[in-house]
């Protein structure tokens, strides 16, 4: 492992139809990561439109301490 590497945030799988993840990094900020199915991208491209995803990141709560 390198020096000074960060630790991974514990994470919490919620699931459901966009696959949600939930975290709260080391400062209190509170994130959803989605993974929102979206073949309407490909229409066109039935062959690759099952395989495609829009990642979603939301800040749910900011953090306590503001980075300069």
């Amino acid at each position: 492992m390198l020096k000074n590497t960060p630790m991974p945030y514990s994470f919490q799988f919620i699931g459901g139809p966009t696959n949600t993840y939930f975290f709260t990094t080391g400062h209190g900020a509170a994130y959803a990561i989605r993974f929102k199915f979206t073949p309407y991208l490909f229409e066109d491209h039935p062959d690759i439109g099952d395989q495609v995803y829009e990642l979603v990141v939301e800040l749910l709560r900011p953090s306590a301490i503001r980075s300069g």
